[in-house]
């Protein structure tokens, strides 16, 4: 019956009174980072976030937009339905871009301090700013 117990508690569903109202705010968030980029700009990760961003976000604009990663196997690659292919960080930056929205949410300042450390060209603005620390402080007031 313990076995039960812990499967149900991970198998809550996600309360969408909450996460729909989430994901808006970082669709506005996103467009208003586009918005004020009058050059070019990118999304830093070609992840399953920018994926669901891009198809719950119908009016934002990759016109002047790539995106980029680190990871080798994904560049040229059109990556889980990214809609452009995936650049090398220095590609992106010799062609000029130089703002980037970081996106993965569980790595936001770690690819924040990997970008400044290795391509000081780049300015990275976190999608997440400080989720990690706000997750630490949800996880240790369940205790």
């Amino acid at each position: 019956k313990s076995d039960n117990i812990l499967k149900e508690k991970f198998m809550d569903s996600v309360d969408s009174d909450l996460f729909w109202p989430a994901v808006e705010s970082r669709i506005r968030y996103t467009q208003q980072f586009i918005e004020t980029h009058s050059d070019r700009w990118g999304f830093y990760g070609a992840c399953s976030l920018t994926t669901n961003l891009l198809a719950w976000g119908p009016n934002i604009d990759l016109s002047k937009g790539c995106i980029v990663d680190a990871d080798p196997n994904k560049w040229g690659r059109v990556v889980s339905g990214c809609k452009i292919p995936t650049l090398p960080p220095l590609d992106a930056t010799a062609e000029g871009t130089r703002e980037f929205l970081v996106m993965p949410f569980g790595f936001q300042e770690s690819i924040r301090d990997h970008i400044v450390q290795h391509y000081p060209e780049m300015k990275p603005t976190m999608l997440f700013e400080g989720l990690a620390l706000q997750y630490e402080f949800l996880r240790g007031s369940d205790a």
